[in-house]
């Protein structure tokens, strides 16, 4: 009887380690943006290529690939170091 429950100890210990050992599934790419540390979502910033202001994505403007912070840069283009394009 004492033979049994060592050998249903070791068991369970060995079991168990086998248990914590696991590697949880890798995270899936969703198109949703990943909460962060305190559950929020997290939102990635662009910078306006015409005055250089930092808006999140999802409220900038884009034109020919580039962000925009309003219709009035949107039409101005980017700026360059020598003026306008």
């Amino acid at each position: 009887m004492k033979l049994l429950l060592v050998l249903l100890t070791v068991l369970a210990v060995v079991w168990l380690l086998r248990g914590a050992r696991r590697v949880p599934p890798p995270a899936r790419r969703d198109s949703a943006p990943a909460p962060d540390s305190s559950g929020r979502a997290v939102q990635t910033l662009a910078r306006c290529a015409h005055c250089g202001m930092h808006l999140t994505s999802a409220d900038s403007e884009q034109h020919a690939g580039q962000p925009y912070c309003s219709p009035a840069h949107r039409q101005a283009g980017p700026r360059t170091p020598f003026g306008r394009v």
